[in-house]
């Protein structure tokens, strides 16, 4: 039944208990267009004024980390680290999301870590290739950003 629904050529939502299956012709990034998501109570999307987000910002915007780095992006805004909150980051010149507590980087187009914790976390043993090595198999979530005039659509 679902593939059949996936090839309708319009946006819809189809809720299945806690996971919403969101299809929008105009995120093909794959054959399909369609995401799964586990948040309970459905698909959400959000709008925000662009110039909420001047060059080399980072605001939160619900569950992602919205900046802009001469792109605009979303991640999720909870470090892997140790959970902060990556809304209050900044942009570093190569474009990352660099972690308010402890300096760990992350590059946004893909979500995992590019640098480990820093400060004190960077003197402990292999921890830094320890925390990289788990944002490869559990990266940020990323979100979708379209931009229609001043407006942000992150879903």
């Amino acid at each position: 039944v679902v593939p059949h629904i996936l090839d309708r050529p319009h946006a819809f939502d189809l809720s299945l208990a806690e996971y919403t299956i969101s299809a929008e012709p105009s995120h093909c990034s794959r054959s399909h267009a369609y995401r799964l998501s586990g948040e309970k109570g459905g698909h959400m999307r959000r709008t925000v004024r662009a110039s909420e987000v001047p060059p080399g910002s980072v605001i939160g915007v619900g569950e992602y980390a919205v900046g802009n780095n001469g792109e605009y992006f979303a991640v999720g805004r909870k470090c892997r680290h140790l959970r902060a909150d990556l809304a209050g980051g900044s942009i570093d010149p190569d474009g990352c999301l660099v972690c308010p507590w402890h300096g760990a980087k992350y590059d946004v187009k893909t979500g995992r870590m590019v640098r480990g914790p820093q400060g004190i976390f960077a003197k402990i043993p292999k921890l830094d290739s320890a925390v990289k090595l788990l944002t490869r198999a559990f990266p940020l979530d990323r979100g979708y950003v379209r931009q229609v005039g001043d407006d942000l659509t992150i879903d």
